[in-house]
């Protein structure tokens, strides 16, 4: 009887590792979506660093939707991968140019702002559809993606890279 209880045991036991290697193979390995742009740990993050980081790459694709968006707008021509965000291409030259030069910075500047008023509630007056204006409170480090950051940070892009642009 006891060897009986004793396989047994030994059996749920091995199962119980099975499921677990199971569970880990399903894990990705993190990628650190602001690791070339400014992550102080090289992609390494944890904690709350790492949803720092998550939040503000969270802020990154949204901007890069929404400068794409402004350009073709303005172009009548879709925005090329690089700016819309959707190039792929490994140590891609251009994407580190335009993270070093124009995402990065505003990025870099919303962060530390909103990191310097995490302790106050920060709003942002805004105009609904009807053209009226309101406050709203910001999320941007604290909750959902903030629309206002966003569109703030996106206008920085775009201007940024029009003197650019007037620049060559």
């Amino acid at each position: 009887m006891r060897l009986r209880i004793a396989f047994v045991m030994v059996a749920a036991l091995a199962a119980g590792f099975a499921v677990c290697a199971d569970d880990n193979k399903d894990k990705k390995p993190h990628k650190c979506p602001l690791e070339s742009i400014m992550c102080p740990f090289h992609g390494d993050c944890e904690g709350e660093c790492r949803k720092l980081c998550d939040k503000g790459g969270e802020a990154l694709v949204a901007m890069h939707v929404k400068v794409a968006a402004a350009v073709k707008a303005e172009t009548k021509k879709d925005a090329n991968a690089h700016v819309a965000g959707t190039c792929r291409a490994a140590g891609c030259k251009e994407c580190a140019s335009l993270n070093e030069k124009v995402f990065g910075p505003a990025l870099k500047a919303r962060i530390s702002k909103r990191m310097g008023e995490m302790n106050k509630e920060v709003k942002h007056t805004v105009k609904d559809a009807a053209g009226k204006e309101h406050e709203v409170e910001c999320t941007f480090l604290t909750g959902k993606l903030c629309d206002a950051c966003v569109d703030e940070m996106s206008k920085t892009c775009l201007d940024t890279m029009a003197k650019t642009a007037e620049n060559k």
